[in-house]
């Protein structure tokens, strides 16, 4: 475990984290941070409680919405949709693999002649 200092709405917290969370710890101590301010922008300072408590609403309500637009999305994207995006992804794949390798050829060639020529 880590202890991480994070500054949120002009308090210092120290938070414990799991080894390895720090940066992740302070980017989301930093959206939560600029919510604040954000909210504290358009209600004036009501009080650090009740802005986190607006903030986390706001947070939760795009939260919401974002995962009704992913259920949306999943309930959309019929089977076939699904295998032409696969196979649309495979093919690219593809392509790029084998552009790889002409490079690759191209090179080892290149590298071959130097050698002959030495």
């Amino acid at each position: 475990m880590s202890d991480v200092t994070i500054k949120i709405n002009g308090r210092v917290y120290q938070i414990a984290c799991e080894d390895g969370q720090e940066d992740h710890l302070h980017r989301l101590a930093e959206f939560l941070d600029k919510r604040l301010q954000d909210v504290a922008s358009t209600v004036g300072q009501v009080g650090q409680e009740r802005l986190l408590v607006m903030a986390g609403l706001l947070i939760a309500d795009e939260l919401s919405d974002s995962l009704a637009e992913i259920d949306e999305a999943r309930a959309n994207a019929s089977p076939e949709t699904v295998r032409h995006l696969q196979d649309e992804a495979s093919e690219k794949a593809e392509a790029k693999a084998a552009h790889i390798f002409e490079l690759l050829a191209d090179r080892i060639e290149t590298i071959a002649e130097t050698i002959e020529q030495a």
